[in-house]
């Protein structure tokens, strides 16, 4: 009876073991040429990804130097309704980020889209209307789908802009995109999908 006990007791021990550090047992000894091994390959996957930084960070690589494409010209305007361009609308433009706007009636049809080169201020004529104004600024134009690439920003204005006639005279306005001390246009960031 007192060797069942004993054999008993060593397999009750052998499974604590097994269950609570026989890995930790196993792995103890400093001659162990595996802990080298795993060491070589976690150097290999550290260099991989510092000089892959886009692999690890997770973010999609298929914006790269190819597709980057000359800067439209200052003030570039691609207009979609018929009406004439009579109301004038100043931008003084960002002194670090190229601008690319988009100018919304209050049925959100898009009437016209406007890009501003950074530190090119402009003057031009809009259509009347009352305005949702959305804009996205950047370095690096990829175009008009993918925008600043990774460096875009997307901004809408809180309030709504006005360009309209009173009597003999057309009111339009002047942006200042850098920021003013007690500006009046206060922005929100706005997502890709909402632009």
């Amino acid at each position: 009876m007192r060797d069942t006990y004993k054999f008993q007791q060593e397999i009750q021990n052998r499974k604590k073991q097994s269950s609570h550090g026989f890995l930790n047992q196993k792995y103890k000894s400093s001659n162990n040429p595996l802990k080298y091994y795993f060491l070589a390959i976690g150097a290999i996957i550290l260099a991989f990804s510092l000089s892959h930084p886009h692999f690890s960070s997770g973010k999609s690589t298929n914006l790269n130097k190819e597709e980057v494409l000359p800067l439209p010209s200052n003030g570039q305007m691609q207009v979609f309704t018929d009406k004439e361009l009579l109301a004038p609308l100043g931008i003084v433009a960002s002194s670090d980020k190229n601008c690319f706007f988009k100018f919304y009636d209050t049925k959100e049809n898009l009437i016209f889209t406007l890009f501003i080169r950074k530190n090119a201020p402009i003057n031009l004529k809009v259509p009347l209307g009352e305005y949702t104004v959305k804009y996205a600024t950047g370095d690096e134009w990829y175009g008009v789908d993918k925008l600043f690439g990774f460096s875009t920003n997307i901004y809408e204005f809180n309030k709504k802009l006005l360009f309209y006639r009173e009597g003999n005279s057309i009111n339009g306005h002047t942006l200042t995109l850098n920021e003013v001390l007690n500006g009046n246009l206060p922005k929100k960031t706005i997502s890709k999908s909402s632009f």
